[in-house]
């Protein structure tokens, strides 16, 4: 074979691997900026080189094991980078000249970001593509009906020797006015929606129970959101709980509600 003619053969080659790419799916296609790490399954291919093309999963230490060449670290890379460091080592090696390798991920397990709290599906998220956090929140089914106004998004830089925690208004977040605010997630990051802050109220009200606290509600208004007051009680008399004593003292109707307050209208015969 004269080098002219490999050389083409190579050229068709990587054309038809470049077709190939872009006929999978979208999240095969995104995997070019993914970084490859450790339990992350790769199917290797070597032109013209049947018995040195393998799947190989990526060992704790970042590398492959391949037949002839031994361990090759591609751990950090994104595919084209792990495909150029496989043919440096099979040149290198003296096992190929003028390597064509192509990388592909075909089991994404390295990466994995938690969701919790009030979303559809909390749990633990395989990471096969640059996300951000409101990627991650649409993947676990959003934020529910009992979900606060606001998450916290846990930070833990690889390598960085720090976390940061941030809390996001949700509806800023998915509004997309700062797309600034949407940061990108990365392996160990935890994004948490807390439940709404709620209140309590009980006694001579039309429909006792637990509701949820909006921003600025007056004790007024929670009291119109209980149904109001019932024939044997009286607005004006109603009571909050004090978080220090646990006792009952006067509230004004002018009072604003806090997450956790429990409210009390009692009996007025008069």
């Amino acid at each position: 074979m004269t080098a002219k003619f490999r050389s083409t053969l190579l050229r068709m080659y990587l054309a038809v691997a470049a077709l190939v790419a872009c006929a999978l799916p979208v999240s095969a296609q995104t995997a070019s900026s993914y970084l490859i790490g450790p339990r992350d399954l790769v199917d290797i291919q070597v032109f013209q080189q049947p018995s040195l093309s393998a799947q190989a999963r990526v060992q704790s230490d970042q590398s492959v094991f391949l037949p002839v060449i031994g361990n090759v670290t591609i751990g950090g890379m994104d595919e084209p980078s792990a495909a150029r460091a496989i043919a440096s080592a099979l040149e290198t090696g003296g096992v190929v000249r003028d390597a064509a390798v192509t990388v592909r991920v075909i089991e994404f397990a390295s990466q994995r970001i938690s969701v919790l709290g009030y979303v559809g599906s909390p749990g633990s998220y395989i990471l096969d593509r640059p996300s951000t956090i409101s990627d991650l929140l649409a993947k676990a089914g959003g934020a529910t009906p009992d979900a606060g106004d606001k998450l916290v998004f846990t930070d833990r830089p690889v390598g960085a020797g720090k976390v940061e925690r941030v809390e996001l208004n949700i509806q800023d977040l998915l509004g997309g006015a700062d797309a600034s605010i949407d940061r990108p997630v990365s392996d160990g990051d935890t994004i948490f929606v807390p439940r709404a802050p709620v209140f309590y109220i009980y006694g001579e009200v039309r429909s006792p129970g637990t509701f949820r606290v909006e921003p600025g509600l007056t004790v007024e208004q929670a009291l119109a959101t209980a149904g109001g007051a019932t024939e044997l009680g009286k607005s004006n008399k109603i009571k909050r709980r004090d978080t220090q004593t646990g006792k009952l003292v006067s509230a004004e109707l002018t009072d604003i509600v806090k997450g956790g307050d429990v409210f009390f209208l009692p009996q007025s015969l008069f």
